[in-house]
């Protein structure tokens, strides 16, 4: 059985929401030469990573022309002391310097109050 009918809904809509984001931004008519780069989250929680990485696989199944580069949150190489710093500073530098370098980024709430302390009022 596939680990997501184990967690509970919120989590369940959380990962279709991810998968469907990934699989929207890379439709058949996708680039054969396609780079996704997906922040993923949730390691170290067991069953929650375990989960992010079956939607990985799959997606890697799915789309094998797309290159994927994945990192956890929490791997993340940025500034700040806490993870959601990071994120929340990685996706600052995106926004000001016009590099997106990642696509698919973790938005929660504590994320969102580190870009309202930058400054940004984007959610």
């Amino acid at each position: 059985m596939n680990i997501a009918y184990q967690l509970c809904p919120r989590v369940n809509f959380t990962i279709f929401i991810t998968f469907l984001a990934l699989t929207c931004l890379f439709s058949p008519q996708a680039s054969a030469a396609a780079e996704l780069g997906w922040i993923g989250h949730w390691k170290d929680e067991e069953k929650r990573e375990q989960l992010v990485m079956e939607v990985k696989k799959e997606f890697e199944f799915l789309y094998p022309d797309v290159q994927l580069r994945f990192i956890f949150n929490k791997d993340l190489q940025a500034e700040g002391a806490y993870y959601k710093l990071k994120i929340a500073n990685t996706i600052v530098k995106m926004i000001q310097s016009g590099e997106i370098t990642w696509d698919v980024v973790m938005l929660d709430h504590s994320v969102r109050k580190h870009l309202r302390q930058t400054g940004f009022r984007c959610c």
